[in-house]
């Protein structure tokens, strides 16, 4: 249906296989393929076909189940990799704050400043990372809702080590 659609739109406005090709940033073999029910578009060309050619995109995917799986499989591998890169800078960023919290972390020692300042640092490169991940789009409510939810962790984790912290240094007075 959609191989239908898309050849008999390109003949009405009169546009060329060649002039489609540049205009989808694909080979000339890929238009036919898709005009022949070969192959279809990925998203992001799905979308540009539905511009350029002036149809509406639930137009072109209604009567395609197999399109619709391959658009919601992409979908998918799209969010679990951005959802992984997350988790990793996450994950660094906890590694970072577990050093600093850590019970072998001493605030009075000849590091005990750095510490402080590379917490505050992070505390402040965090919203940063944010303004600029929501402004480009990167950043989703799942991503958001983790943050918050390390943040508060660190948070208590780090009241904790600053008590055993002030403990410690109680007990060593004595």
């Amino acid at each position: 249906m959609l191989s239908k659609i898309l050849k008999q739109r390109r003949v009405e406005l009169k546009i060329i296989p060649e002039e489609a090709a540049d205009k989808f940033h694909v080979e000339i073999d890929t238009v036919s393929d898709w005009e022949s029910g070969r192959d279809y578009p990925d998203l992001p060309t799905l979308l540009l076909i539905s511009d350029y050619y002036a149809l509406p995109f639930e137009e072109l995917i209604r009567n395609e189940p197999q399109l619709l799986a391959e658009l919601k499989k992409d979908i998918c591998d799209r969010y679990r990799y951005n959802t992984k890169n997350v988790r990793h800078r996450f994950g660094f960023c906890g590694l970072f704050l577990f050093h600093i919290f850590s019970k072998r972390a001493c605030w009075h020692q000849k590091w005990g400043i750095f510490k402080v300042y590379a917490t505050g640092s992070l505390f402040l490169l965090i919203p940063l990372w944010l303004l600029i991940g929501l402004s480009f789009g990167f950043v989703d409510v799942k991503s958001i809702t983790f943050l918050l939810i390390t943040l508060c962790i660190a948070f208590i984790y780090g009241l904790w080590a600053e008590d055993y912290l002030r403990n410690r240094r109680f007990d060593q007075n004595k």
